[in-house]
């Protein structure tokens, strides 16, 4: 099984809204798979949908819960 890696909580696999804010407007993509904490509510994205999200996002990445640019060049 596998636990939270904040609270050691169980957690698992939904479908979830992801809000951000992007030059002053609120996007939202909605039924995002993530693996959630039933305790503490964090969640968890693999690689492939973290990447996706960042397509819907230009130039941006998730990180951990933030959002930072990518430098190009």
């Amino acid at each position: 099984m596998i636990n939270c890696n904040l609270c050691e909580g169980e957690v698992e696999k939904k479908l979830v809204s992801v809000e951000r804010e992007w030059n002053g407007k609120k996007i939202v993509i909605k039924d995002v798979p993530a693996v959630v904490c039933e305790d503490c509510g964090k969640r968890y994205f693999d690689a492939e949908t973290t990447l996706k999200m960042a397509d819907v996002i230009p130039g941006f990445v998730h990180n951990y819960g933030g959002w930072f640019r990518v430098q190009e060049g």
